[in-house]
């Protein structure tokens, strides 16, 4: 599903932006930029490499429209979530669903005060 990806998974921030291209369907760095939430300053320029980065991972699909280019996601939010998802199993509970099931049921410090 995600083979062609150069570089690993979505950031967080990286992640922000593809939630603003999910809305908006297909858009320009422009229009990304302004659909971003006012409470999160980023400059133009950073959302135009974190896009650009988004490109050469493989999460968006670019076009040529005039002297520009709009993005559009290669794939859906519940596909990139259950990368994440899964690169967190793999990473932190040896790829098991359950053994996380059972760090979450478990009482946490703050509950024991």
């Amino acid at each position: 599903m995600f083979h062609g990806a150069r570089q690993g998974p979505v950031t967080p921030a990286e992640f922000q932006l593809l939630l603003v291209l999910w809305d908006l369907g297909v858009g320009s760095v422009a229009a990304i930029h302004a659909g971003l939430p006012r409470t999160r300053k980023v400059a133009y320029n950073t959302v135009l490499t974190q896009v650009r980065l988004l490109h050469e991972k493989g999460y968006v699909l670019r076009e040529a429209v005039g002297r520009s280019h709009v993005y559009r996601p290669r794939w859906s939010r519940e596909e990139v979530l259950r990368r994440i998802v899964d690169e967190f199993l793999k990473h932190y509970f040896e790829g098991s669903a359950e053994g996380c099931a059972r760090f979450l049921g478990r009482d946490s410090p703050t509950d024991q005060r």
